[in-house]
């Protein structure tokens, strides 16, 4: 039988648990954390983690972006580790580019944020682009940055290559794969497989959260659910829409989504920057955050300057 995570169980030692809080909107219960005063003077910057990941993808990252003076907005995504559907809402009509996207503009409107600009991890750098393209909720229609990190841009992948792709198919919206999914991870070194397949040093804090998540059906179901609607010409067909300044960092050792099509993406996007880590895999974030902040506050400091 299918069993939620439970934030005082499975969340105990969510990392900045302190930062979290629930809020409904958009048919969803969302579990969101938040840095510093989101309806103060700071801009606020609104983080979406990538499909199979949660909020604490961004353990070591949202302190650094805090830090220089940004105030922080990260979520579970729809059906993702402590985020699900309210009663009687069918969670796979949100699991699409388009369904995610709206979710996040339904919570925004709610919490009256009006992003300042948005960080995007892998699928998450995908739908922080669609959130975007109109210049968000409250704004104005103004432009807001992106910065997406080794984005799901060109095709469309968020899992590993190998044998789970192999499977895509009606087969991965069951219930009972999920199941077998979950059990296997509780049981093998599979998730660490996996994680080593990124070509990251993945640190053990995230790794457990990692374990938490991928034994957890509900969750596991989402990723895969998530992944076979995920549509890569919907994703690409926005690329070339977009006018806002987007900032595209991927790692030379991103096993999952390689660099050279991250360039592909950076050619379809009028106003894009390309930074290529070194010796960094698909959680490039998770493994060199100062890296990274440093790359994206500078692309937002210059952004800010040109307006």
């Amino acid at each position: 039988m299918s069993r939620h995570l439970d934030w005082h169980d499975d969340g105990a030692d969510w990392p900045h648990r302190y930062r979290s809080r629930f809020v409904e909107a958009a048919d969803l219960r969302w579990h969101v954390q938040s840095w510093g005063d989101l309806d103060g003077p700071d801009p606020t910057l609104v983080l979406l983690h990538g499909s199979g990941a949660s909020s604490h993808s961004w353990f070591a990252l949202a302190p650094l972006l805090h830090e220089e003076g940004w105030s922080l907005l990260s979520m579970d995504l729809p059906g993702h580790a402590f985020t699900r559907v309210l009663e009687g809402t069918e969670l796979r009509l949100v699991l699409t580019l388009h369904g995610m996207a709206g979710a996040v503009r339904g919570l925004l409107d709610v919490l009256g944020v009006a992003p300042a600009g948005f960080v995007g991890h892998s699928a998450g750098a995908a739908v922080a682009l669609e959130v975007a393209r109109d210049g968000g909720p409250a704004r104005g229609g103004g432009v807001v940055p992106v910065a997406g990190l080794c984005p799901a841009l060109m095709a469309g992948r968020g899992l590993p290559e190998g044998p789970v792709p192999e499977l895509v198919g009606g087969a991965f919206r069951s219930r009972f794969v999920a199941h077998l999914t979950s059990g296997l991870v509780r049981h093998t070194r599979g998730l660490d497989s996996v994680l080593d397949g990124t070509g990251s040093s993945v640190p053990e804090e995230s790794r457990q959260c990692y374990r938490i998540l991928s034994a957890n059906s509900d969750h596991v179901n989402a990723t895969l659910s998530l992944f076979t609607r995920w549509d890569p010409q919907a994703v690409q067909d926005g690329l070339s829409g977009h006018d806002g300044p987007v900032l595209l960092v991927t790692g030379s050792e991103d096993a999952w989504i390689a660099p050279s099509e991250v360039a592909q993406a950076a050619e379809r996007l009028p106003r894009s920057l390309l930074v290529e880590l070194p010796g960094l895999g698909h959680l490039a974030h998770e493994e060199a955050a100062e890296t990274v902040a440093r790359h994206v506050l500078a692309f937002l400091e210059n952004e800010a300057l040109d307006d």
